[in-house]
């Protein structure tokens, strides 16, 4: 289970890190 849960939190942050890098493009244009 705690193997799935890390998994799952790698993705989560991927995800979160690729929104704001997105929402940052938007801001800067």
């Amino acid at each position: 289970m705690s193997g799935y849960s890390s998994s799952y939190e790698k993705g989560h942050i991927l995800k979160t890190a690729k929104f704001k890098h997105l929402n940052g493009q938007v801001h800067l244009s």
